[in-house]
């Protein structure tokens, strides 16, 4: 009878029977905690924790920082206006409509004029709340070091805010 090696234990063969060896290697602890076998960098992957760690801590801290800026927008009012004053819209600063105010005067000049006074309010109106939100994203992601271009994603006007 013989001895066979398969992985890293010892089995008694039988007389006659072919020797079976695996070809897997284990890697020690050190080994994978260093992502290799570099003896000059013991603990190695550990050694990365603390970086992983700040991390995760600058991510809530954005987190907090983000909802923070969220009901700072809400509570923001902008306005809009057209026809030299004769309507304004008021919006939050997260394009949340709050009034619109049409004056006599414009009114006695038809439903086309005031449809059009009204739009071009609310466009004004928009593009200031839009512009508004973006400042305020574009100096919140640059305190954190992130790109300043961050909130010109999907839904962003085309060149930032028109």
């Amino acid at each position: 009878m013989g001895i066979g090696f398969v992985g890293v234990g010892a089995l008694p063969l039988k007389s006659g029977s072919r020797t079976c060896v695996s070809r897997r290697t284990r890697r020690s602890p050190m080994m994978m905690a260093q992502g290799g076998g570099d003896a000059n960098k013991p603990f190695g992957m550990f050694g990365q924790m603390g970086k992983i760690m700040d991390a995760y801590k600058k991510a809530q801290e954005f987190t907090k920082e983000t909802k923070i800026m969220q009901e700072e927008l809400a509570a923001t009012e902008l306005e809009g206006t057209a026809r030299d004053g004769l309507v304004k819209v008021v919006m939050t600063g997260n394009q949340v409509p709050l009034s619109v105010e049409v004056s006599e005067e414009l009114l006695g000049e038809g439903s086309e004029a005031v449809s059009e006074a009204c739009t071009e309010a609310f466009k004004e109106a928009h593009r200031i709340s839009v512009a508004h939100m973006q400042t305020n994203l574009s100096n919140l992601t640059a305190s954190f070091g992130l790109p300043a271009n961050i909130g010109e994603g999907p839904g962003a006007p085309p060149g930032g805010p028109q």
